[in-house]
C-alpha cells in the first residue's frame, strides 16, 4: 500500500506491491481511481521520479506506506461561490481573446473573409456566446467539485472496509497464533512429562540395582560369618581333644 497526495490535498491510498509494481502501473491505478490521465501525472517522492515508467517503484526508494505527491500541469476546481465571483473575470478574458483575434495583420480580402468565418466558428463574438462558454466552464468546474466530493466519500468507504477487513484478518491471525502457541505448549509439556518419567524409571532401576548389590554383600558377609563360626567350633573341638 502507498499513499498519494493529489493537487487537491485529499490524500488517498492504493493497494499495490512496490516490489512488483512499475511506475506506469501505479499511474494507471491513479487514473482508474480519480480519472487523471497518465500523461498529465507527475509523481514526486523526495525528488521527481523521472519519466522511465518501466522502473519498479521499489527501485525508486518507494516502500510500503510511502507517501507520494502528485502534480499535473492541468488541474482545477473551486467552490460554488468562487465560480460565481470569477465569472465576470472570465468573461472579460474571453472578450479580450476575441478582440485580439480581430487585430491581425493585413490580409487579402478573400483570405480575411475565410479567416473571419473560421474565427466565428471557433471564438464567439457575441455576449450570448461568451455567456454560454462561461456557463460551460462553470458546469465543468461544478462537475469537478462533485467528482472530488464523490471521490472523498468513496475513499472514506473504502478505508472503512479496509480497516474492517484488516481487523477481521488481525483477529483471525491472533486466534491462529494462540492455537499454535497452545499446541506448542502442550507438546512441550508432553515432552517434559515423558522426560520426567524416563528419569524416574532410570532412578528406580538404579535403586533396584543398588538394593541387589547390598543383598549380595549381606549374603556374602553372612557366609563369611558362618565359615568363621565353623572354624571356631573346629578349633574348640580340637583343643578339647588335646586336653583329654
Amino acid at each position: 500500500m502507498v499513499f498519494i497526495v493529489p493537487p487537491s490535498g485529499e490524500k488517498f491510498s492504493l493497494d499495490v506491491n512496490p516490489n512488483t509494481t512499475t511506475l506506469h502501473q501505479l499511474k494507471v491505478a491513479i487514473q482508474q481511481f480519480n480519472g487523471m490521465p497518465v500523461s498529465n501525472q507527475r509523481l514526486f517522492f523526495s525528488l521527481s521520479l523521472g519519466q522511465n515508467d518501466s522502473d519498479l517503484i521499489s527501485n525508486l526508494g518507494i516502500g510500503p506506506f510511502s507517501t507520494l505527491t502528485l502534480h499535473t500541469p492541468f488541474y482545477g476546481g473551486a467552490d460554488d461561490d468562487t465560480i460565481g465571483a470569477t465569472s465576470s473575470t472570465v468573461k472579460d478574458e474571453l472578450v479580450k481573446e476575441v478582440d485580439s483575434d480581430s487585430e491581425s495583420e493585413s490580409e487579402s480580402e478573400s483570405d480575411a473573409k475565410a479567416r473571419a468565418d473560421s474565427e466565428y466558428l471557433i471564438y464567439p463574438d457575441s455576449d450570448s456566446d461568451v455567456d454560454d462558454k462561461i456557463e460551460k466552464r462553470r458546469q465543468s468546474e461544478l462537475f469537478e467539485i462533485r467528482r472530488r466530493r464523490n471521490s472523498a466519500k468513496f475513499e472514506e468507504q473504502r478505508m472503512s472496509i479496509f480497516f474492517k477487513n484488516y481487523e477481521e484478518k488481525f483477529c483471525a491471525e491472533m486466534e491462529r497464533w494462540w492455537e499454535e502457541e497452545d499446541k506448542k505448549f502442550l507438546e512441550e509439556e508432553k515432552e517434559a512429562e515423558e522426560e520426567l518419567l524416563k528419569e524416574i524409571e532410570e532412578d528406580r532401576k538404579q535403586a533396584e540395582e543398588e538394593a541387589r548389590k547390598k543383598v549380595k554383600r549381606a549374603r556374602k558377609a553372612e557366609e563369611v560369618a558362618r565359615k568363621k563360626v565353623k572354624r571356631a567350633k573346629k578349633a574348640e573341638e580340637a583343643e578339647a581333644k588335646a586336653k583329654d
